[in-house]
């Protein structure tokens, strides 16, 4: 088993008919809704015992590669992945700045595929540099990296909300001045929690390490963690219980 494996759920087994075999690192999965496909993106070339660069689709029973889906990012890495809520779109994240879905196709840092068909859909937010997190509420995008974003006049840092089309959502602007490690929206769609290194957000006010932000204005809640340390990473339950790893 290499670098991609399936555990059981209650005694942390190992799955052994599940097996991609990528000929690099996994770095991030999302499954479908109806658990019939997982989603990959890497550093990879091959996994499922297909070609395939960066991300796949495979089946969830044994690993394999499904044969109608190849997003085919041609340059460096995909890091993070998101389906949409219908799960009819897969965005993806990282270092890549090129495409070939029927030709080579510019998209700098961030992309969105046909979750069925790996077809190249519309969304091109055009980022400076790379993408680390991507979390979808409703019909909007959130994409966190190491990217300055100038949009409309106005610098957003770290963290944006886009589109499905890629044109930005200006009304979102919290302003985080450091590293974006986590992002995690709330069950209803109403919050997004975001993680990582920075003190200050929205021109300064202090919420270290983790805040809570409105999905549509970016502004801070009244939700105060009191968190000393990095946060590394966030998930929420279904009844919206939030956890998060420092």
């Amino acid at each position: 088993i290499n670098f991609f494996a399936a555990l059981n759920s209650s005694d942390g087994s190992l799955i052994p008919a599940f097996n991609p075999n990528p000929n690099n690192v996994t770095n991030s999965i999302v499954v479908s809704a109806d658990d019939n496909t997982v989603y990959a993106a890497g550093n990879f070339t091959s996994i499922g015992g297909a070609a395939r660069n960066a991300v796949a689709a495979l089946n969830a029973t044994n690993g394999s590669a499904v044969a109608g889906f190849n997003a085919n990012i041609l340059t460096n890495t995909a890091s993070t992945l998101a389906l949409s809520p219908d799960g009819t779109a897969l965005y993806v994240g990282g270092s890549f700045i090129t495409v070939n879905s029927g030709g080579t196709v510019s998209r700098d840092r961030a992309a969105s595929f046909n979750a069925t068909t790996g077809a190249l859909l519309g969304f091109d937010p055009n980022l400076d540099s790379t993408v680390t997190h991507v979390a979808v509420s409703g019909t909007n995008v959130f994409v966190s990296g190491a990217f300055e974003f100038s949009g409309a006049g106005t610098i957003y840092n770290r963290l944006v909300a886009v589109n499905p089309d890629g044109t930005l959502v200006t009304g979102f602007n919290p302003n985080i001045p450091n590293t974006v490690a986590a992002l995690a929206v709330s069950p209803d769609g109403s919050t997004l929690y975001v993680g990582g290194a920075f003190t200050t957000v929205n021109g300064g006010t202090w919420q270290a390490h983790l805040v809570a932000l409105n999905t549509t204005t970016g502004l801070p809640t009244a939700f105060n963690a009191g968190i000393n340390s990095n946060v590394g990473a966030l998930t929420m339950s279904p009844a919206g219980i939030q956890r998060a790893a420092v």
